[in-house]
């Protein structure tokens, strides 16, 4: 994993250095308060009304959401193959994830028939969505996500 190559073309392990030595504090939140540092409060908007009736349709805690980050871009059949995946669960899921490299748009990546398959019961979305509201709404039970910090603490 240290060799591999992440966004922009760097190295895993050289981004993590180059951040450490290059910043002038590291924090990492453990909890709300830490020493006088207030860290960011629950997010204050409401979740857009299509994703809202959307996840409202479903039993709480039955949602796959997948989030793979702004960074963290996936071949085309390594897209398929992980929403061949959520398909083949039989469980509703959201996938929050960014058009595969050389493809024009997400939807021109999707498995053939996916959605007429997964219609009604699972999502795609290639467009930034409110991830800290949609892990906090009730029917969402199970987060794939690409374990960057930003989503493991969005999570808590």
């Amino acid at each position: 994993m240290a060799n591999m190559e992440y966004g922009g073309g760097l190295q895993f392990v050289k981004r993590c250095l180059t951040s450490l030595s290059d910043c002038d504090a590291i924090c990492f939140k453990t909890c709300r308060e830490f020493a006088g540092l207030v860290t960011p409060g629950p997010p204050n908007s409401r979740l857009e009304e299509k994703w809202e009736k959307w996840l409202g349709g479903f039993e709480p805690r039955t949602v796959i959401f997948c989030a793979l980050g702004s960074e963290y871009v996936l071949t085309k059949q390594q897209l398929q193959q992980l929403l061949l995946g959520f398909e083949r669960t039989g469980l509703p899921f959201f996938a929050a994830l960014k058009s595969p490299t050389g493809v024009e748009s997400i939807e021109s990546a999707l498995p053939e028939g996916f959605e007429e398959r997964v219609k009604g019961k699972g999502v795609v979305s290639g467009s930034w969505v409110q991830q800290p509201i949609i892990l906090k709404h009730p029917a969402v039970g199970c987060f794939v996500t690409h374990c960057g910090s930003g989503s493991i603490t969005r999570r808590y």
